[in-house]
């Protein structure tokens, strides 16, 4: 399969208050490929009375079924846990995928303004909390396969887009 048969899969990833939701929702408009954020999941199943832990199953579920109807594909959450390289692996060997993560990063007072200025579903109270409490924690993306952009959302808008964009076609 050559290159440009390949379905893309683009990872927006990084911390609360890293601009991940701003720029996922940029790029999806740029390149009309459809992305599914874990958060917004996460808010509407909690309306409902069901679980955190259950939203990122579901959330995966989704993408896999869209890969596996080979389905050009942004996914914007924070893929900090330790199974997330292995899990893009398997979907990078098994959907044949063009696989980019983005990874978003700020200072940690920008996320901090950004975090505590920003209207928020309950569903997300005590994630914010523990990035407002810890906000240093971050997850070693270089584990993960394909291509790695990292961009720094502390620039102007405007910048980050064209080089998120730029990166990762």
């Amino acid at each position: 399969m050559t290159e440009q048969q390949r379905r893309r899969l683009i990872v927006i990833c990084g911390p609360s208050g890293s601009g991940r939701t701003t720029l996922a929702d940029a790029v999806s408009r740029e390149l009309h490929i459809a992305c599914p954020h874990e958060d917004a999941i996460k808010a509407a199943l909690h309306d409902v009375g069901i679980t955190t832990p259950h939203s990122y199953e579901i959330f995966r579920t989704l993408a896999e079924q869209q890969l596996a109807n080979r389905v050009d594909l942004i996914l914007e959450a924070t893929f900090h846990g330790p199974d997330a390289p292995d899990l893009l692996r398997r979907w990078q060997r098994t959907d044949e995928l063009d696989l980019t993560t983005v990874v978003c990063s700020a200072a940690d007072g920008t996320r901090r303004m950004r975090i505590l200025a920003r209207p928020r579903h309950p569903a997300h109270a005590e994630a914010d909390r523990q990035q407002l409490q810890d906000p240093g924690s971050t997850t070693d993306h270089t584990a993960f396969p394909g291509r790695l952009v990292l961009v720094d959302t502390d620039h102007p808008f405007a910048d980050t887009l064209r080089s998120a964009l730029t990166q990762s076609l």
